[in-house]
């Protein structure tokens, strides 16, 4: 088995189809989020002024991008404090034609909307590093854990006023003690994110598709499972807005 087989067997389940598809602006940036954590890159640094930038070139570089008259976000560039001559800009720019045409008309290059250039001995790509809980401090699995944790409690306990203040994620708990109809003692958390269930591709007379190793997408994509009775609702837990259900009676 090489190195991707193994990549791919280990990671697949993170991915909707089973594997990373570059076209998809969510499993790029989960892709570059599992590979910067594997090879211990730390993008952890975020300057908003130049004083918090040691390369004189870097410094242009922040410049010039914080002259960009449509800039909406104050820090947008992140370093590697171990990578001295890398720099990564903000997708959130990466998307702007208008930036791209401009950061390559003050630095006379030609900046790849993919790839990025080097200019003066600077790489520079794109990327968010640890922003908004990608990169080496990634809040995917500890959300998951959290998540499990209040729902254990949510189960043990219930939710009230005396007691919301001990969970972590509060809002979420009532909202989905509520849409399920989870009380105290009437359901079973099952965490089901390390069982990586495979997605083997299948070919049939239409062409390939992706087989669910577990009967169903819900079941083998879930990250916790929740049995209320027999019926499981399987749940995808992704920090941020992209937490998802689905009900299997």
């Amino acid at each position: 088995m090489d190195v991707f087989d193994k990549f791919f067997k280990k990671y697949s389940y993170k991915f909707p189809k089973g594997y990373p598809d570059m076209k998809n602006e969510q499993d790029v940036l989960l892709l570059e989020s599992i590979l910067e954590t594997l090879v211990g890159e730390a993008f952890s640094v975020f300057p908003t002024t130049e004083d918090e930038i040691l390369n004189e070139k870097i410094k242009e570089i922040f410049r010039i991008i914080k002259k960009y008259p449509k800039l909406s976000i104050n820090d947008p560039i992140v370093l590697d404090p171990n990578s001295k001559n890398i720099v990564k800009i903000s997708r959130s720019l990466q998307r702007d034609p208008k930036f791209i045409e401009y950061l390559n008309n003050k630095l006379d290059i030609k900046l790849d909307p993919i790839s990025g250039a080097k200019w003066n001995g600077i790489n520079i790509s794109w990327g968010e590093g640890s922003r908004g809980g990608r990169g080496i401090k990634s809040k995917g699995l500890g959300f998951e854990g959290e998540l499990i944790s209040d729902l254990e409690l949510l189960n043990d306990e219930g939710i009230s006023e005396e007691n919301k203040d001990d969970f972590k994620y509060s809002d979420l708990i009532i909202e989905m003690s509520k849409e399920l109809g989870l009380k105290q003692g009437n359901f079973k958390v099952i965490p089901e994110g390390s069982k990586n269930q495979s997605r083997p591709l299948k070919f049939e007379d239409g062409g390939p598709v992706v087989a669910f190793s577990a009967g169903s997408a819900a079941a083998t994509l879930t990250d916790i499972t929740i049995d209320k009775g027999g019926t499981k609702y399987y749940l995808s837990a992704k920090f941020g807005n992209t937490l998802h259900s689905s009900t299997q009676e």
